[in-house]
Parts: C-alpha cells; sequence; structure tokens
C-alpha cells in the first residue's frame, strides 16, 4: 500500500488502532456489556494493510470500525458512564477517567464520521 493511502485512512475517524479496541473491549467486559464482543469481531479481521516500508508489529495495526451507528452510539454511553464512575466523589480526575475520556472522544468522534455518511 502506498504510504500516503496509509496515512490518510489511518488517520480517519472510523479506523481505531489494536491498542484503543483492546481497551475498549476491556472497559466494556468490565461493565458485562454484550458490545464487548462486537468490538473483539472487529480485532478478528485483517488489519489495514501497512506500507511495504512499515516495520512495525501487530501492536501497530489498525482497524476499520465496522458497527452500527447505534451500537457505535451505546459503546460512547457505556465509556463515558465508566468515565463518570471513575471520578471520585472529591471530583478531582483520576488516570483511569482521563483514559477513559481519551477512549470516548475516539468512539465519539467515529460516531460523528459514521453518522455524516463518511464524511468529516
Amino acid at each position: 500500500m502506498d504510504v500516503n493511502k496509509y496515512r490518510d485512512l489511518c488517520a480517519r475517524p472510523d479506523v481505531l488502532r489494536r491498542g484503543e479496541l483492546e481497551e475498549t473491549v476491556s472497559a466494556l467486559r468490565r461493565l458485562r456489556s454484550p458490545d464487548a464482543r462486537l468490538v473483539e469481531e472487529i480485532l478478528e479481521q485483517p488489519p489495514i494493510e501497512k506500507p511495504v516500508i512499515h516495520a512495525a508489529g501487530s501492536e501497530a495495526d489498525f482497524f476499520f470500525v465496522t458497527l452500527d451507528t447505534d451500537v457505535v452510539e451505546s459503546i460512547v454511553d457505556q465509556l463515558f458512564e465508566a468515565e463518570a464512575a471513575a471520578v471520585p466523589n472529591g471530583g478531582e480526575t483520576t488516570p483511569e477517567a482521563t483514559r477513559f475520556a481519551e477512549l470516548v472522544d475516539l468512539w465519539n468522534d467515529c460516531q460523528e464520521y459514521l453518522d455524516n455518511g463518511g464524511a468529516a
């Protein structure tokens, strides 16, 4: 694959890194969400083909999010609730809450992108 095409694909909001998907699966499992399995299925698909000059291993894989928008919306809602639950009563943020917030942002961007028919 061409390096520029790869870079453009990986920058799309409906494309997430392996680690981001794995963190999402982990969070959804803790919440006992059936959506965890749907995200796992994304990881079972082949990743986006890397350019020949790309030397990174599977930790640098990117995947297309192929879920319906209602499922993505459900994931956003669940991660947002997990973020809120990770903030103690005093209101100060925690590393866990910060990471949930980052995941919420990623999935929210994905949802908006899909809701707009794949247009940014």
